[in-house]
């Protein structure tokens, strides 16, 4: 049996945009702010070109990173627990997004 084919991690992150943009239209506010998610998820998960590559110790690498930034609005504050787990949560959405509507052969990471 063929191998399934690897998905691109900016092509899912483009498709879930997609989708959120499609399926939320009267939400403008929830779209730009998983915009900006996404966002730091290309620059800080980009290594992993794929989405069959990214694992849980990304995730939690993920979070290292956030947290030793700081938020563009306040550059002398760093980025708060509440909002890194709200975007572990957005992250958490949009592989499950991948899982139901493309079916990789992935888990949740």
């Amino acid at each position: 049996m063929a191998e399934a084919p690897l998905t691109p991690l900016k092509d899912a992150i483009q498709m879930f945009w997609q989708h959120v943009r499609v399926h939320s239209p009267d939400k403008p506010r929830t779209a730009q702010r998983y915009t900006a998610v996404l966002d730091h998820a290309k620059r800080i998960l980009g290594r992993k070109l794929f989405v069959e590559a990214v694992a849980r110790p990304d995730i939690d690498d993920y979070k290292t990173a956030r947290s030793a930034e700081c938020s563009e609005q306040h550059p002398n504050r760093r980025i708060t627990p509440r909002t890194i787990n709200y975007e572990v949560t957005v992250l958490r959405t949009f592989f499950y997004f991948l899982i139901r509507e493309r079916n990789p052969p992935i888990t949740n990471p």
